[in-house]
């Protein structure tokens, strides 16, 4: 039997509106909507802490006993695991850890599933818990052109910049802290001598979430670096090759230039050469879908084309969302909502203007996108979809 992995159909969160797009007018802070919750969210739990109504069973009922997932802090990162009795339980550092204080995961109910066979080479694209840093650097040094070079260890090779290029030396010392103070250890082959002084970290990476069995019990894991799933098992850890990942088949991300999320940044149409990328923005307390334009999220609002600094970027796993045509207000299935406003959900558009294609939000009989400083209502346009 092949590893499966999971897709999740992720809902957006639900912001705050005013009228509809076009009708700027003032509102009272009591006729303000409520914030509605999120369609996937991780919930704070404590010793006491009931469960909580939407947490969601990975195994959507095929074991005798639920199981749930969960996520805790671990030396400055976020672990997912499974949570057994009261507590959720990580694998790390060779060993299966307890917590008291975790985070639980939470879906709305009815929210879609999809199971699909893993793709060879494909791009990681999963849902992650948080980040970890990555493997420790060592301070070395090493000779070169009659000077003692201080540099960073990695993979046997003491690497330095010189003169604008990468040196990476065979030969090489390794600084080592003990009762003495710190001294200069020659390395031995690829043996790292005893209290190496840790310099840093590596490239942080994604801790994707996984779930396996181990004997006859499901568990949640992380994937390591060579891809397999580590879990917890009988207070030690697992590391299982046969598993399935939980996806998501696009993302909201507040930093796209610095995120390490395995989907690409998804271009909603274009003007001249430029991309335009799908983006959305809160303003006077609505969430609002628009283009990114010169490191700004470019919305429609009240007749005029408003830039907004602060923005969430959309960050789609290739092939799991496509554009569909759609005409007067029409909106097709599995159209992916990017905000709301007055209650009312607002979902992603683009359509065609002056020989571009602009992103925008659907509002009542048509694609409103900002151009040129207005708001314009586009009644032929297309909508953007999840693809199962």
């Amino acid at each position: 039997m092949s590893a499966l992995r999971v897709v999740v159909c992720s809902l957006v969160i639900a912001g705050l509106s005013l009228p509809a797009s076009g009708e700027a007018s003032a509102r009272s802070p009591k006729d303000r909507p409520t914030v509605r919750r999120a369609a996937m969210e991780w919930v704070p739990m404590g010793p006491r802490s009931p469960l909580p109504r939407r947490a969601w069973d990975v195994s959507e009922g095929q074991a005798r006993t639920p199981w749930y997932l969960c996520r805790a802090n671990y030396r400055g990162s976020k672990y997912p695991g499974t949570l057994r009795k009261r507590d959720c339980v990580i694998a790390a550092d060779g060993q299966a850890i307890s917590f008291s204080a975790f985070e639980i995961f939470t879906k709305r109910r009815g929210l879609k599933t999809l199971w699909l066979a893993p793709q060879p080479n494909a791009t990681p694209s999963g849902l992650s818990a948080g980040r970890a840093p990555g493997a420790p650097l060592y301070v070395c040094r090493s000779r070169h052109q009659g000077a003692l070079v201080p540099g960073k260890l990695r993979g046997n090779r003491c690497r330095f910049a010189w003169r604008g290029k990468v040196v990476a030396k065979k030969a090489y010392e390794v600084l080592v802290s003990d009762r003495r103070g710190p001294v200069w250890v020659r390395a031995q082959g690829a043996a790292l001598p005893v209290g190496a002084v840790d310099g840093g970290y590596g490239q942080t990476r994604e801790l994707r979430i996984c779930k396996a069995s181990a004997g006859r019990r499901l568990k949640t894991g992380w994937i390591n670096r060579n891809n397999a799933c580590v879990i917890p098992s009988r207070g030690q850890i697992a590391m299982v090759t046969r598993y399935e990942e939980l996806h998501v088949p696009y993302r909201w991300v507040t930093d796209p230039a610095g995120a390490n999320l395995g989907g690409t940044h998804f271009p909603g149409g274009w003007e001249g050469k430029r991309k335009l990328f799908v983006c959305r923005a809160r303003y006077r307390g609505g969430m609002h879908p628009g283009k990114v334009v010169a490191g700004r999220c470019n919305i429609g609002y009240g007749g005029r084309e408003v830039a907004l600094a602060g923005y969430q970027q959309l960050v789609a796993s290739k092939g799991m969302v496509t554009w569909v045509r759609a005409a007067r207000g029409a909106i097709p299935r599995g159209a992916v909502q990017g905000g709301q406003e007055n209650r009312a959900p607002l979902y992603v558009c683009r359509a065609n203007h002056a020989g571009g294609q602009h992103p925008g939000k659907i509002v009542g009989g048509g694609c409103n996108i900002g151009y040129g400083g207005q708001e314009l209502v586009k009644r032929q346009y297309d909508v953007l979809v999840t693809t199962f």
